[in-house]
């Protein structure tokens, strides 16, 4: 009993923190949102993960509500947000807790380098347990897979000259290649690569053909027409304005498309993204005098109208620097990712996403190492895996295939991984190559580039198992995002529920600190009433003193008339007996002759 317990206590996670939570969100960014059976992670699971890990890491949610309608930005700032003041240790070990309630069996996987999806290959009895990856690539979080290597297939004539700058576009009918460059020379052929067959098919178009000799173009498909925009012409064919031509691979006519508005400069080397019904249009170099550009332009393919977006201004905004040679993926039907590109002093590695419902730019979380800075790869969305190869910097073209995980781009987390590593000299160690994927086939197709000298080559590699194709979100991927947004919305309202009930609270205790200070009021107005009816009877007493005091000074006045009256009639007494006696003294004199 004890030796099993022994042997348990040996399976768990014997770490020190943080080296604990260090470990298990290794494993989280590792395992890509899936458990090593396979199953997904629960959306609300992958939710608290997210918001422990952000608490974990930078402490408490400081920024304000994200100013987007994206539930599920909302989501992920509402998880973090309700963590509150949660110390960063408690936080570690609540991630912990949620990774060992999900996937009890992390510690072995991540020790055994076990990928999702894949089961634990048991060893041998007597077998030295399997260590943690220490190569620089695995401590990265990338998946070497030296069984898969690209392979060049010996096309048979007639095939499409070498090229590169071309445009490579997956139609109803196949691969159809469009221009590009070769020698300093620009092309104007359109081969088909039918989707059932083994040879090339120049298709040469019937009547008028429009198009000029063009390199540095982009293709999408709208509606089982090719459209071309923009690109690099000779100076007989330039227009001031970024051309729109329409290219029908089944009747192989060429046509025009008239847009309105103010319509983008002329450029090429930028990217155009299908989005919905939207082309958007970022950065490359203008036509004239080649300066790179970092504006953002709208086509809407109903009303052929030209947009431009302002994004500077917005908060939080973060456009890509101006660039060209980069590369672009829809997602989501609402996202553009781009990646890489250069200018005239750098080369970028970089990873930028435009959401075209709030006109906004941002940067994803990014986990694994990223490609190293490149311009002139390409790329091309196998479900929810974007794969980017070829390219070069100010030194040479890279050799690797990386590969990009944007299941979930709506939480803002992205996760890098690489493939494989091609020779110096293969073919797809090229810039201006393009990449293709061959659904029936199973798949990712290179065509052309130049690394020295130009290229007509095929170079193909399986990815048997990976779901998906072309610009199109794979039917599990969509489902996910789909999941999560409801997960989300969910969450929004729990949370809305919450601030409902705070208020509420908050509510009934503002009521009870005014019921106590209208009782308060009312003991104070009463002795003040009290206070007052005292003050009422003195001031009754004083006035019935007062009238007292009133009535003998009243009787004293009248008694000082009388007095004063008196007083007058004793003078008036006086004066008489005064004149009589100076009479009667006047008499005597006369009588006795005096």
């Amino acid at each position: 009993c004890q030796g099993g317990r022994g042997s348990a206590e040996e399976e768990a996670c014997q770490l020190p923190y943080p080296g604990r939570f260090e470990a298990a969100r290794e494993f989280v960014e590792r395992c890509g949102g899936q458990r090593p059976d396979g199953s997904k992670l629960d959306p609300e699971a992958r939710l608290v993960l997210y918001a422990l890990g952000q608490q974990a890491e930078h402490g408490p949610c400081q920024g304000g509500r994200p100013r987007t309608w994206d539930m599920v930005e909302q989501a992920k700032w509402q998880s973090w947000r309700q963590l509150g003041g949660m110390n960063k240790m408690e936080a570690m070990r609540l991630f912990v807790k949620t990774v060992e309630e999900e996937v009890p069996a992390w510690w072995q996987a991540l020790r055994q380098g076990q990928q999702p999806g894949r089961e634990a290959e048991k060893a041998p009895a007597g077998a030295p347990e399997a260590s943690p990856p220490s190569t620089p690539a695995a401590a990265g979080g990338r998946e070497e897979r030296e069984e898969s290597r690209w392979e060049v297939l010996d096309v048979p004539d007639p095939k499409p000259p070498p090229r590169y700058l071309h445009s490579c576009t997956r139609t109803a009918q196949g691969l159809v290649v469009v221009g590009g460059n070769c020698g300093g020379r620009y092309l104007s052929d359109v081969w088909l690569l039918p989707a059932q067959g083994t040879g090339w098919k120049l298709l040469t178009p019937r009547g008028e053909s429009v198009l000029p000799p063009l390199a540095a173009h982009q293709a999408v498909v709208w509606k089982g027409q090719l459209l071309v925009v923009g690109g690099f012409t000779k100076a007989e064919y330039r227009e001031p304005g970024l051309s729109v031509l329409s290219f029908d691979p089944q009747n192989k006519t060429w046509a025009r498309v008239s847009c309105d508005g103010p319509v983008p400069p002329a450029r090429g080397n930028h990217t155009a993204t299908l989005v919905g019904s939207s082309i958007y249009v970022f950065g490359g170099e203008l036509a004239s005098g080649r300066r790179n550009m970092d504006d953002t332009w709208a086509l809407d393919l109903h009303t052929k109208k030209w947009t431009e977006i302002p994004t500077d201004s917005k908060p939080g905004n973060q456009p890509p620097s101006a660039r060209s040679a980069h590369t672009a993926v829809a997602w989501g039907d609402r996202y553009v990712v781009i990646f890489g590109g250069g200018s005239v002093a750098h080369v970028f590695d970089d990873l930028h996403v435009f959401d075209t419902h709030g006109h906004a730019w941002t940067r994803p979380v990014c986990r694994g190492q990223p490609p190293s800075p490149r311009a002139g790869h390409a790329s091309c969305l196998v479900g929810h895996r974007w794969y980017v190869t070829g390219g070069g910097d100010n030194r040479g073209g890279c050799c690797d295939l990386a590969c990009l995980d944007v299941s979930c781009l709506g939480m803002g987390i992205v996760t890098w991984r690489h493939v494989l590593q091609a020779p110096a000299n293969a073919p797809v160690a090229s810039e201006g190559l393009s990449l293709s994927y061959l659904k029936g086939s199973e798949v990712l197709l290179a065509f052309g580039g130049y690394n020295g000298k130009y290229s007509s080559a095929i170079s193909i590699l399986g990815v048997k198992g990976e779901e998906g194709e072309g610009n199109a979100i794979g039917d599990d991927a969509d489902a996910t995002f789909a999941t999560i947004q409801k997960r989300s919305l969910s969450v929004q309202l729990d949370a809305t529920k919450l601030q409902a009930m705070s208020a509420k609270k908050e509510a009934v205790n503002i009521k009870q600190e005014a019921e106590k200070e209208v009782r308060e009021l009312k003991q104070q107005l009463a002795t003040a009433n009290e206070a007052l009816e005292e003050a009422g009877k003195k001031l009754a007493g004083a006035n019935e003193r007062l009238a007292q005091e009133q009535k003998k000074t009243l009787r004293l006045e009248v008694r000082v008339a009388e007095l004063e009256k008196q007083l007058r009639v004793m003078q008036h007494l006086e004066e008489e007996m005064g004149k009589g006696a100076k009479t009667s003294n006047s008499l005597f004199d006369f009588v006795t002759g005096a």
